[in-house]
């Protein structure tokens, strides 16, 4: 898996793990490890009592992300970006750079291609140089450019907080990520979407291939996809860098 599907895939909503996690408000207990520096905060969704005290950490982290998905629903780039670490904005940074730069599709990952048409679309190449990380990630909010939002409020069955990093689980294994900053929980986009990539390329490739046609090329798929999504035809000059 490369870096630019990771890039990609910070503008996808929480909706690939919100489909695996109830909704169900839950109930929590807490479950030492040998380790010091971890904690495990297990969840249940009964209506048994809980006996133990919530780690800081963890409501923390809750709050995190409910703050993040809150936004989204409201489309605030402004307050989303409260939410997220470092890590997310550096990569968004980069993306940015290939949607400023005469660099064609052709050699980008199809997903990594479709956000960076996307905004060379609403962008000049003049107006791509003026931007920063932190202008695309609030656009790619406020005007609608995730594949998705969720609908329903993310759970997990534990937290797994190891120093200034932890994981949302699911099933007994990691489904979302965090990181500490400045004494401050966020949500760790990039490195959560990651692990989706395979799932989420093979989807949106094929979903262009459908749209377009079995026999269509790969230019023309990702074309026909983009004129989808935005209900308007793409100039295919856009494939190849930004306009003037």
């Amino acid at each position: 898996m490369n870096s630019m599907t990771r890039r990609f895939l910070l503008i996808l909503s929480c909706a690939a793990i919100a489909g695996g996690c109830s909704s169900t408000p839950a109930t929590t207990t807490i479950a030492d490890v040998p380790a010091t520096t971890t904690t495990i905060v297990a969840t249940t969704t009964t209506t048994e009592s809980t006996t133990t005290t919530l780690p800081q950490a963890a409501i923390e982290i809750r709050a995190a992300l409910d703050g993040y998905v809150a936004a989204l629903a409201a489309a605030d780039g402004r307050r989303a970006l409260t939410y997220v670490d470092s890590g997310t904005l550096d990569l968004y940074g980069e993306l940015l750079q290939l949607a400023a730069a005469p660099v064609h599709v052709d050699e980008m990952d199809f997903i990594d291609a479709i956000l960076v048409v996307r905004l060379r679309l609403r962008f000049s190449e003049q107006e791509l140089a003026a931007l920063t990380a932190e202008d695309v990630f609030v656009t790619a909010i406020d005007e609608g450019l995730l594949i998705s939002t969720p609908g329903e409020r993310i759970s997990f069955d534990a937290f797994n907080i190891t120093d200034d990093e932890a994981t949302g689980e699911v099933k007994g294994s990691p489904a979302m990520w965090f990181a500490r900053e400045g004494g401050e929980w966020k949500v760790a986009l990039g490195r959560t979407f990651a692990e989706y990539a395979p799932v989420l390329s093979v989807q949106l490739e094929q979903a262009a291939h459908d749209i377009a046609g079995v026999d269509a090329g790969r230019a023309e798929s990702l074309l026909s996809l983009l004129s989808t999504i935005e209900e308007t035809s793409i100039d295919p000059m856009l494939l190849a860098g930004p306009r003037p």
